[in-house]
């Protein structure tokens, strides 16, 4: 028999972040999210929608209730995200047991992986446009600035 579901590297990554948010309550490192990462920069649709829900509560709220955001996020979904992959993702975050002592560090330590795995991304999109030969010498020298590619 094999094995059909395949492992996501992204949607992983993005839930260990979002997982230390809900799991602590911690504003501060919800608030380091926001200053780092829009949900748009996130590539998993259930990490996105997530986001979003996290967000939306705390803003309605003012703190992190993760009962209530996970309730949320996996009954009212207006079709963003699918019932089965919602609960898949609220399993993701309860059942894998973390350490929550030094959980700032984890977090931060998530944080920049999802950070530098975009800033990846960007780098291996403006080396694609520099080599394809659609950009003048100046844009290309700027983009290779930028990047330092």
């Amino acid at each position: 028999m094999e094995v059909t579901d395949e492992i996501s590297y992204d949607y992983n990554l993005e839930m260990d972040v979002l997982r230390w948010i809900l799991l602590t309550g911690d504003e501060g490192l919800l608030d380091l999210l926001r200053i780092n990462l829009i949900p748009a920069e996130l590539r998993s649709p259930v990490a996105i929608y997530l986001y979003k829900s996290i967000m939306m509560w705390n803003h309605l709220e003012n703190k992190i209730d993760c009962r209530r955001i996970l309730e949320e996020f996996c009954f009212i979904h207006e079709n963003c995200v699918d019932f089965e992959d919602s609960v898949k993702a609220i399993l993701d975050i309860l059942l894998i047991k973390v350490n929550l002592t030094n959980y700032n560090l984890h977090f931060r330590n998530s944080l920049d992986r999802v950070l530098e795995r975009n800033w990846m991304y960007k780098k291996e999109k403006l080396r694609i446009k520099i080599i394809s030969g659609n950009t003048t010498d100046e844009q290309a020298i700027f983009l290779a600035k930028e990047f330092d590619v």
